[in-house]
């Protein structure tokens, strides 16, 4: 009883970056804008390095969607 002493919080954080993990490979494989080259470095990012890889792509997909935006408001104002 090992995992009950140490409480549930270590299982949750692992589930959650194993979720976010997943969501990750997928959402990259699936991105017809990337080249394969990118496609694969961010593979070996997420595989490799899972926390850091998983949340550096969760921060560029926001920075890349929040720009995004940013450029279509610009487009229409124009």
């Amino acid at each position: 009883m090992i995992a009950h002493s140490l409480g549930v919080l270590p299982f949750l954080l692992a589930s959650a970056l194993l979720a976010l993990d997943a969501v990750a490979l997928v959402q990259i494989w699936r991105d017809r804008s990337s080249a394969f080259g990118a496609k694969a470095l961010w593979t070996l990012g997420v595989v490799l390095l899972p926390a850091l890889g998983g949340l550096g792509w969760l921060l560029n997909r926001a920075l890349g969607r929040a720009s995004g935006r940013i450029d279509r408001r610009a487009e229409r104002s124009s």
